[in-house]
């Protein structure tokens, strides 16, 4: 692999973790917001 494969490669797997820990925050507030509303964290 080339640097120019391995920045590539690394940028791409943050921006996939990133995406992939904004999509399960969002899901668990959602479902923290319908489940339960009397708590207010």
């Amino acid at each position: 692999m080339t640097h120019l494969d391995t920045v590539a490669f690394t940028s791409w797997s943050v921006l996939t973790a990133v995406c992939m820990i904004s999509i399960g925050l969002i899901y668990r507030r959602f479902t923290r917001t319908g489940k339960n509303e009397t708590r207010p964290s």
